[in-house]
């Protein structure tokens, strides 16, 4: 499910920064959320920071359409890497934690 929000994201910024579609449907970090509170707790904290990270890159989406339908295509990624960057540290970080969490438990969850 990690992958799963990560091409969300990535379809939400198309669709919001340069008008090309757009996921359609809602983020799929939710569930990953619910079943880590039921399953993996450890991850719990990590996923809601990745959440986090995920909703204030949206805000800076929102701008960026924003500064697209006024025409401002020159200005238009203007803050992207401020925005991004938080996002995809957390997702590194997460990433890391479940391949060390499945390294140690050698496959068997």
């Amino acid at each position: 499910m990690l992958y799963q929000h990560d091409h969300w994201l990535e379809a939400e910024r198309n669709g919001r920064v340069y008008g090309e579609g757009g996921s359609g449907t809602p983020p799929p970090i939710q569930r990953a959320i619910a079943i880590s509170a039921l399953y993996f707790p450890d991850f719990l904290e990590s996923l809601r920071e990745l959440d986090l990270s995920s909703e204030e890159y949206m805000i800076w989406m929102i701008g960026a359409s924003q500064r697209r339908i006024g025409g401002q295509m020159q200005n238009i990624n203007d803050g992207f890497a401020d925005a991004f960057k938080p996002y995809r540290e957390r997702f590194i970080r997460l990433q890391r934690m479940i391949a060390d969490y499945a390294a140690k438990k050698k496959g068997y969850v």
